[in-house]
């Protein structure tokens, strides 16, 4: 028994790899392992306690999630420290790796400052999320500021809290702006031969943000894509379709691309039923009967409006002799852009109806096709090439 105790105390008390100049054992390796197992427990009750607290609190999930993980990683870290301490191992080594500094200008960069600089930045962040929640959601809907007004007032909130962090952020590492001039001089390089479509679309965010000529909330159609623009970013677009399916779009294509803003001044469209009926119809009765499709519909604008000048009551137009048909086009407007297609929809279905009703026929193309008969002459040939 005591051989087996001097064997296990051997293997537990001899050191076996040396770290910053003290000597490790397996039983420190074990001691610190339990340690930071524990701490490993705790931040992951505090995570699950927190959840809830927050959850209560009415935050954001994206919010919510990165303020957990990063309350986990501190005691995580927090739990690496206290278990290095409780074995004997120097700590002065991190320090020194921490404050180890770097030149740049006339200032002095080390990783402690770099990490404090990007705390910041997080902060300022997760400040910007908050604020821009409480603003959307306590604070303008009394006032009942159009969306697009919200969106970028809420955008020049982000933007100012962004670069307020930034400059606690150069100030706490002792960073000067001209310092940072050299360093962005160098990085203009790479912007103007690598980065070009990444600047074109930042500069083109600035101009879709101030100049507005597309809006959130607005529908528009880019590229045979048509949609609802949810949010202008710097570098991107968000278009939903109809479908709920979210399209990023680069900035710089609304820029210099031509896009149909269906409304960029009114909220009015135009739409255009085409219709053909067949020969020998009466094309006074199925004039009367489009017209009495547009009344019946509920969403069809029936009188001019005042601030809409080109607005008119519905028409019917005789437009072509087609080939098999007489086409007509029933033109209406309608002050429910995002229902267009439902709105057409309808009028084909009630056209079809109320047609029916009044004995309209709707031709289908057809050809007439004349087949000359040969039989004789082809005997004839025949014959004479037999003599």
């Amino acid at each position: 028994m005591d051989n087996l105790i001097q064997w296990l105390q051997r293997i537990l008390f001899t050191p076996f790899v040396s770290l910053g100049g003290n000597d490790i054992n397996l039983f420190e390796v074990i001691a610190f392992l339990f340690i930071f197992g524990a701490f490993l427990i705790i931040a992951r009750f505090l995570r699950h306690s927190l959840r809830k607290f927050f959850t209560q609190l009415r935050l954001e999930e994206n919010a919510r999630e990165r303020l957990l993980w990063l309350i986990f990683l501190a005691v995580v870290f927090f739990g690496v420290v206290v278990g290095l301490a409780t074995i004997g191992i120097d700590l002065t080594l991190l320090g020194a790796i921490l404050t180890t500094s770097i030149p740049l200008g006339d200032a002095q960069l080390n990783l402690a400052k770099l990490l404090s600089f990007f705390a910041v930045i997080v902060g300022a962040i997760i400040l910007s999320k908050h604020i821009r929640h409480v603003l959307r959601n306590q604070v303008l809907p009394p006032f009942r500021l159009p969306i697009n007004a919200q969106f970028l007032l809420l955008r020049l909130v982000h933007i100012s809290i962004l670069i307020s962090g930034i400059l606690i952020g150069l100030n706490i590492t002792g960073l000067k702006l001209t310092s940072i001039a050299v360093v962005l001089g160098g990085l203009s390089i790479g912007i103007g031969f690598g980065l070009q479509n990444i600047a074109s679309n930042l500069v083109s965010g600035v101009i879709l943000i101030f100049e507005r000529p597309i809006r959130v909330g607005d529908r528009v159609t880019v590229s045979d894509m048509y949609g609802s623009v949810r949010a202008i970013n710097m570098r991107s677009t968000v278009v939903a379709t109809d479908d709920n399916i979210e399209v990023i779009v680069p900035n710089s294509q609304f820029i210099f691309e031509s896009i149909i803003n269906w409304t960029h001044s009114n909220k009015e469209i135009r739409i255009k039923i085409p219709v053909g009926v067949a020969y020998g119809s009466d094309t006074t009765l199925v004039k009367q009967a489009l017209l009495e499709v547009a009344k019946d519909h509920s969403q069809v604008i029936q009188t001019p409006q005042p601030h809409v000048p080109s607005i008119t009551a519905p028409l019917v137009r005789f437009v072509n002799f087609g080939a098999s048909s007489l086409d007509f086009e029933l033109l209406v407007w309608i002050s429910d852009i995002p229902k267009q297609f439902d709105i057409a929809s309808d009028l084909h279905f009630m056209i079809d109806e109320k047609f029916r009703e009044y004995d309209i026929s709707i031709p289908f193309p057809q050809q007439d096709v004349y087949l000359h008969h040969k039989l004789s002459f082809t005997r004839r040939r025949i014959r004479l090439l037999a003599r």
